[in-house]
């Protein structure tokens, strides 16, 4: 399967490292720091199912995501089941903590709707993180705030029943976009973040319409009782 820099659309002249180092620690948010500087980036347009990268290949770099959505997953050993890590939106990126250790990719990131990402090349980013102490100490904090995010939903994927699993997810989905949410991703897909069988999600997502805490649309799930999803969440 051809991965996203077949796409490529667009590519910038990397200029000399320095370009960085004005980086603001406190003034700006560092994924618009990230898309304003002038370093080398290839803008690249995707349609729906692209892989952006495998589980295993070498590292080339990152994306910043500036429209659509990704999601990172792992096969099981027999390729039979998959587990999905994480949905990324709009302005957040995927790759980023692969291209600075170098190491292989240890997921597969999808694209699960057409989308536009950046990519960034993995040399000018390890330059950048060795040189600049500021830009340092922002994407440790990064990490940091990511693993801390991954103990949590281990705990929450090991502890709790499936209706709290689902009521956590859709919150977290209503910070991203708030009460009404676009589901751009199939209830498989949904099942798997959870870590459940489909058909297990689809009667708990229905247990939940049948209470009038959410209504489901197609594609469209809104909130309607927020409270009783975060009493939910806590079982």
């Amino acid at each position: 399967m051809a991965t996203a820099l077949a796409y490529k659309i667009e590519e910038e002249k990397t200029p000399s490292v320095s370009a960085w180092s004005t980086f603001p620690v406190c003034s700006k948010d560092l994924y618009n720091y990230l898309l304003e500087q002038k370093f080398g980036k290839r803008t690249l347009k995707l349609p729906r199912k692209s892989i952006l990268f495998s589980e295993g290949e070498g590292t080339k770099g990152f994306y910043l995501i500036l429209s659509g959505t990704v999601r990172t997953f792992k096969d099981s050993p027999n390729g039979q089941r998959q587990q999905t890590l994480k949905i990324y939106s709009p302005e957040s990126w995927v790759g980023l903590r692969d291209a600075i250790s170098e190491d292989s990719y240890n997921k597969t990131a999808e694209c699960l709707e057409d989308t536009v990402v950046i990519y960034i090349n993995g040399e000018d980013t390890r330059q950048l993180f060795n040189q600049d102490y500021r830009f340092q100490n922002a994407i440790l904090k990064y990490i940091s705030k990511e693993c801390k995010s991954a103990e949590n939903r281990i705990y929450s994927m090991g502890t709790k029943q499936v209706h709290s699993k689902l009521a956590e997810f859709l919150l977290s989905l209503k910070e991203k976009y708030g009460s009404e949410i676009n589901v751009k991703f199939s209830r498989e897909v949904m099942a798997t973040t959870i870590g459940s069988k489909t058909e297990t999600l689809v009667r708990a997502l229905a247990d939940l319409k049948a209470k009038g805490w959410i209504e489901i649309d197609k594609n469209f799930i809104a909130i309607r009782n927020e409270d009783a999803l975060l009493k939910l969440m806590e079982i």
